[in-house]
């Protein structure tokens, strides 16, 4: 009985008290554990693409002396940008565990809405960081350093798509052959960067929207008196 008490009735007893106490407790270590392997699976990615037969130091080496030039600029732009974007994510995801240990959101049902809410903060970085790296890569018309493909092919066709709407043709930039290619190619980037940003505050929002909306809802059905 008393290994009963301790293993079954004490945690049912408990989680009848404080469900949403319970729940905060997994998302902490969900999400405490995603920002870790985030940051590692980005240092993997960024070292890992420097090296090898189709590393970018690799395609250097083929270079003539002003594109490699070009190119080392590039390189340390874009991967600071990857490194950055990142970072970031994982630091998203390390504050907002954080905020499950340290703030009160009611009950469990009222922590979905909170990680959609997460989950677009962390979202939303991505645009705009393949916006930048497409951006610098046209003014140097060189190729840029971009792990960040590896993350939308992880995310899916759809992530896919999105970052190399914004990465993948900027390749074309090492191809111009004259001065109204490349301010043609410039004015194409600068839209990126602005198409970029609008994605990544469309994303930030539209989440948000969704998450509110559905809190409203909870918040009027629990509030809905019972018709005897």
């Amino acid at each position: 009985m008393g290994l009963y008490n301790r293993l079954i009735a004490g945690p049912l007893e408990s989680l009848d008290r404080e469900p949403g106490h319970f729940f905060k407790n997994i998302f902490y270590f969900i999400f405490k554990i995603s920002s870790i392997g985030i940051a590692i699976y980005g240092a993997y990615l960024l070292v890992t693409g420097l090296y090898g037969k189709t590393g970018y130091f690799t395609m250097l080496r083929s270079l003539d002396s002003f594109e490699y030039v070009r190119s080392i600029i590039c390189f340390v732009l874009t991967f600071a940008i990857s490194a950055s974007m990142f970072f970031v994510v994982a630091a998203i995801f390390w504050k907002r565990a954080t905020d499950f240990k340290s703030k009160d959101f009611g009950g469990a049902v009222f922590l979905f809405p909170r990680f959609i809410k997460i989950i677009g903060e962390a979202v939303a970085i991505v645009p705009i960081s393949a916006a930048l790296i497409s951006f610098f890569a046209i003014i140097l018309s060189a190729i840029p350093y971009a792990p960040i493909e590896a993350l939308g092919n992880l995310a899916g066709s759809v992530g896919s798509n999105m970052v190399n709407t914004f990465v993948g043709n900027t390749f074309a930039a090492i191809f111009i052959e004259s001065a109204s290619d490349y301010f043609k190619l410039l004015a194409d980037g600068f839209i990126g960067l602005v198409s970029g940003f609008i994605m990544s505050v469309g994303i930030l929002f539209g989440t948000y929207i969704f998450a509110e909306l559905f809190e409203m809802i909870i918040y009027f059905l629990i509030r809905k008196p019972l018709y005897k």
